[in-house]
């Protein structure tokens, strides 16, 4: 049993007397002595048994047991030889340093009974000498000890803690029933996670023992939360097999908090190793980090960890942290390429079993492992949108696998199977390992050989066939390769004997590390292995993506159903159920996969939500794949359940965990088009509720999933990093949510209305925003006191752009267009309270900022507008100009065309192009947002992981390509095809105000609308020229016209689509072209327009 600061095991029986055997073994892992190495762990063995102190009627009591009860605890109730009955739990705390009997005492008999309870308070102060950062001081406590009578039928408590702390550390008044509560708890919340059911309940049980001995044994470390194998040997200490291979690929099933953190600390501690030279990597990283051990050279230590990496991120599903695992795989699938010969497998010095069994140059472990490593990096680059990397190394994985079954494969003791390594003609467990990772060319004869006499004994599989010695992990991985590569009757035999010997044997209740040596310790990790044998044997789990899986599902013939329930893994809460050859998947309690397998084939699931939400179609499929690819990139970047900060979407750099008022501002509306109005929802509010006068009526620019301001950016409300631009823009992202949803809360509620009275406000005058002012102010308003220009805190508090990389600069264009958006919107917001007077006035205001601009900002010489104002008093030319199009500022047209142009003739980094999709189909530029599109989405394209991006895809597909638009203040909902030709695009159960909407335009001149939803809206079926009439629902309809802000007509009609309505419109003229885009010049690599072609 184990806690975050101890480890118990405990020994317990019967002698031949009948009466109680108990040792106990404590283990503090964050208490360290000398030598600080592997087993530097301070260690006690309890001398005293406390209930021997009891006395009744002045006797000591003689305990003779009759129930041992085990889950996450050990319950002892035992009988005297008085009518005392004495009932003992013993357990670790969850997160401290201590030991705990809890004792409960029940008179069973008829008269009263005089009892004598131990009252112990000791404290014993260790050799600090031999310690580190000692002396340790061991306290011995009794609580509610005494002299008591016992009336009979009643019962009474106490309890003993032994608890260990620095010398400089307080000491602390435990509550036995508080810890036993917790404990409860914890135990509770692990088998309630992952629940298997299946018709062999000491199958099931012993899942549950072996997901809790997984997932007890973390410790709390000096380096942070680090899985330990245990046995009274190995803690504060990780292994690339023990925990990179084995353990941390089981945690995201489990959806265990603590292990999916041990799990991130146990390859960031495994990088930290890594080198230009490479060398490799220790094998094992001991005493809280502060040491490691090598002493058997490479062990294809690099191998596990890819593969254990790979494998976790998969299964973690979270693309934050997939891209902080990549330089470690990337780095230890180097290393491996680096060590392969001429015939094209790998050499290491040798294997896990460190030298106990030979092992040669080049053994078959190493290999498959890099296999397994090459295959499911693969499938990582693949899902994080690097489809080059992604197709290389499944090459080389394909390469290494001909090479393995050349370089191994042989016949040995009769079997056509593998040999160990070159010389090795003696069967050995590892052959099991291909078969576990999809490997079948041998399989017929490798199975033959696992279950033979020369490898399978009543304890498992033997190491090496002769010998004696057997190692659970190879037991489990056989399992796990046989139920995979489809021996299910036959694995289930074994399985199932294996699985009553260590729940119901001798030696119980987990699976076993190995005999002779360590004398069958409970290894935590063999415990994740025994799991992981049901989830990806039994189940046939595989990783596919960062949000899919594929199912194998290995139904035993006297099974007539089976069922995985609560699943943590792939991005959400999965269930699965059997039942002969039916199949039924849920996630999140929604059904996703209902069939009927054929035994063979996989079953795909698409935890990425392929088939759920959003969906987009096109006669054009290179869209189709660009808003597939951003669609799923997009959710990946939600933030996970349980997150301090709440609901959250990655938007910020990454991988920063973190949100950022510009990138929120640009992502909200793609996020409520996929679904993320909970996210949009608390981002937003989180930014409108930090608004304050200690920060001069800034928020925090930039939040972390912990709902605290991120480090990066802030220090103090007095020095923190502030781009002025962001409250307008959130501003007008709440407007902007609020007109796409329906929902008036984004900007009407108490918190929001704060935000925006105190940004049109105080916030202007604080940071001297006037429009008179904008080119006169000072440098540093409301600089920090003293001022420290070095500091970028200091420096940047109160940034006058989003443009973070030109010196002195005193404004940037972006502001002024801001300003004007942000008053234009709050003058929006005031119109539609109804409060019309004080609206005019507002938008007056903002009106200034535009005659500002149009007047101080255009250079006549460059055509096009200056984007900088220095405090040496002159203007420049930079980024920037894209906000004069997000801000929707440029009413003059002939400038906003030089603007649009010159937008689209340069190559701008990803935060601004990302932007570009939605704004160049607004502005006319089809066939150019088109190639943005395509630019942005490709796997080629540098950075394209970036947050924005994928958003910005989605955001550009859905508003620019399919036109579809709100009306402010309405429930009317545009549409408008802006795509050339006779080509057909749609989109389906797409959130609209409220209601679900499917599109459907055919050309120009045909559309469909279908309201899926709840509530009735009106439909606008628009049509780019100028159209008389249309047949709407098989009737003849006049259209109205109106024209956009370069003058071109377009046509409509208003049509009322209630709930469960469908209706078509189409136009009856040639329809007449609007504009034209601009591909993309190869050789610059940057954006060109080519000729407009108006319409009338």
């Amino acid at each position: 049993m184990a806690g975050k600061g101890i480890a118990v095991i405990v020994t317990y029986g019967v002698d031949g007397n009948r009466r109680l055997v108990l040792q106990q073994h404590l283990v503090f892992p964050g208490l360290r002595k000398l030598p600080n190495d592997t087993r530097g762990s301070y260690t006690l063995k309890l001398a005293e048994r406390m209930a021997d102190s009891i006395r009744v009627d002045g006797e000591p009591i003689i305990e003779r047991p009759d129930v041992f009860y085990i889950r996450g605890l050990l319950r002892i109730v035992s009988g005297t030889q008085t009518p005392l009955v004495v009932e003992r739990t013993i357990f670790p705390s969850v997160d401290k340093r201590a030991y705990v009997e809890d004792y409960v005492l029940t008179n069973r008999g008829l008269r009263p009974l005089h009892l004598r309870l131990p009252v112990v308070s000791k404290d014993s102060v260790t050799d600090g000498a031999k310690e580190v950062q000692g002396p340790f001081i061991v306290t011995r406590r009794t609580y509610d000890g005494g002299d008591f009578v016992l009336q009979p039928g009643n019962s009474i408590s106490f309890s003993y803690v032994l608890s260990v702390r620095r010398a400089s550390e307080d000491a602390y008044a435990f509550s036995a029933g508080y810890e036993l509560k917790r404990r409860e708890r914890m135990v509770n919340n692990i088998f309630g996670a992952l629940v298997l059911k299946t018709p062999n309940d000491t199958i099931d049980r012993l899942f549950n023992f072996a997901k809790l001995r997984a997932a007890e044994s973390i410790y709390d470390t000096k380096a942070g939360l680090m899985h330990g194998p245990g046995g009274g040997q190995y803690y504060a200490a990780i292994w690339a097999n023990d925990q990179a291979e084995y353990a941390s690929p089981f945690f995201p099933f489990l959806g265990n908090d603590a292990g999916n953190e041990a799990a991130e600390n146990t390859f960031r501690l495994f990088a930290s190793y890594m080198n230009d030279a490479y060398r490799p990597i220790p094998s094992s990283i001991v005493a809280e980090g502060d040491s490691v051990w090598d002493g058997a050279g490479d062990r294809g230590d690099q191998a596990m960890i890819a593969y254990g990496a790979a494998r976790f991120g998969l299964a973690y599903g979270d693309t934050i942290e997939a891209r902080k695992l990549w330089p470690l795989i990337d780095w230890c699938l180097e290393y491996l390429r680096r060590k392969q010969n001429s015939e094209g497998v790998i050499a290491s010095d040798a294997d896990e079993l460190e030298g106990r069994f030979p092992a040669g140059k080049i053994n078959l472990s190493t290999n498959v492992l890099a296999y397994g490593g090459w295959l499911y990096a693969s499938r990582l680059a693949a899902s994080l949108g690097d489809g080059v990397t992604s197709s290389r190394l499944a090459e080389e994985a394909k390469r290494l696998r001909g090479n393995i079954g050349r370089y191994f494969g042989v016949r040995v003791s009769g079997f056509d199977t593998y040999r160990y390594y070159d010389g090795n003609w003696v069967l050995r467990s590892w052959i099991c390992l291909p078969l576990v990772m999809g490997i079948f060319d041998r399989a017929p004869q490798t199975i033959k050989a696992l279950l033979s006499p020369f490898l399978w004994t009543k304890n498992g599989i033997l190491t090496q066939a002769g010998d004696t010695t057997f190692w659970d992990r190879a037991t489990l991985y056989a399992f796990r390769g046989l139920f995979y590569a489809g021996a299910t009757d036959t694995c289930n035999r074994y399985f199932s004997y294996y699985s009553r010997t260590r729940l119901l044997g001798e030696h119980v209740p987990y699976p076993v590390e190995a005999w002779p040596e360590g004398d069958q310790r409970h290894l935590s990790a063999e415990s994740a292995l025994y799991c992981r044998v049901v989830t990806e044997g039994l189940f046939g789990i595989d990783p596919m993506g960062l949000g899919k899986f594929s199912l194998i599902p290995r139904l035993p013939s006297g099974w007539k159903s089976m069922s995985l329930e609560h699943m943590a893994a792939f991005g959400g809460d999965w269930s699965i159920a059997v039942k002969e050859r039916h199949v039924r998947v849920w996630k999140n309690g929604r059904l996703v996969k209902d069939v009927q397998w054929d035994g063979d084939r996989p079953i795909i699931i698409g935890a990425d939500a392929e088939d759920e939400g959003v969906q987009f179609g096109s006669s054009d499929t290179a869209l189709t794949k660009a808003f597939e690819w951003a669609k799923a990139q997009a959710l990946r970047y939600k933030g996970r359940p349980g997150d301090p900060a709440g609901p959250w979407y990655e938007s910020a750099l990454p991988p920063r965990d973190a949100f950022c008022m510009r990138d929120v501002s640009h992502q909200a509306v793609g996020g409520a088009i996929l679904g993320l109005d909970a996210e949009n929802r608390n981002m937003l509010r989180l930014f409108a509720k930090n608004i304050s006068a200690s920060k001069d009526w800034c928020s925090y620019w930039e939040m972390n999933k912990h709902g605290v301001p991120a480090p990066e950016d802030y220090r103090s409300d007095k020095e923190f990093w502030y781009n002025l631009d962001a409250n307008f823009d959130v501003l007008s992202a709440m407007w902007r949510l609020g007109v796409w949803t329906g929902d008036s809360s984004y900007y009407d509620d108490p918190v929001s209305r704060n935000f925006l009275e105190k940004s049109v406000g105080p916030y202007i005058g604080r940071w001297v925003l006037q429009p008179d002012s904008l080119l006169t102010r000072p440098a540093h308003p409301n600089a920090p006191v003293p001022f420290n220009e070095q500091d970028a805190f200091d420096r940047c508090r109160g940034l006058p752009s989003y443009s973070e990389g030109i010196p002195n600069i005193k404004v940037g264009v972006d502001l002024v267009a801001a300003l004007y958006r942000g008053l234009m919107t709050y003058s929006d917001v005031l119109r539609h309270r109804g409060r019309k007077g004080e609206a005019d006035v507002y938008a007056r205001r903002a009106g200034q900022y535009r005659v500002h601009l149009e007047k101080d900002w255009w250079s006549d010489s460059a055509d096009r507008y200056w984007t900088w104002y220095s405090n040496e008093g002159h203007f420049g030319m930079g980024e920037g100009e894209t906000f004069l199009l997000w801000f929707d500022v440029l009413h003059d047209t002939a400038r906003a065309r030089r603007t649009i142009d010159h937008l689209a003739s340069v190559k701008w980094n990803m935060e601004n192009t990302s932007y570009l999709p939605y704004l160049f189909y607004r502005e006319g530029y089809w066939d150019t947002a088109r190639h943005t599109i395509l630019y942005l989405a490709d796997p080629a394209t540098d950075r394209r992981e970036y947050p924005e991006v994928s958003f910005g895809v989605v955001q550009g597909v859905v508003m620019g390509l399919m036109g579809v638009e709100v009306i402010p203040g309405t429930r009317i909902v545009s549409t408008l095809h802006r795509q050339r030709g006779a080509g057909e695009s749609w989109l389906k159960d797409l959130p609209v105000l409220g209601t679900i909407l499917t599109v459907r335009h055919t050309g120009g001149m045909r559309s469909m609308a279908a309201n899926t939803g709840k509530r009735k809206i009106v439909w606008r079926a628009e049509f780019a020229g100028a159209f008389a009439k249309a047949s709407v629902g098989g009737k003849t309809v006049a259209l109205q016209q109106k024209k956009d802000k370069w003058g071109h007509v377009i046509s409509y009609v208003d049509v009322p689509l209630g709930p469960g309505e469908k209706v078509e419109a189409s136009t009856t003229q040639a329809w007449v072209g609007l504009v034209s885009g601009a591909s993309p010049n190869s050789s610059a690599n940057a954006f060109v327009r080519s000729s407009f072609i108006t319409g009338n």
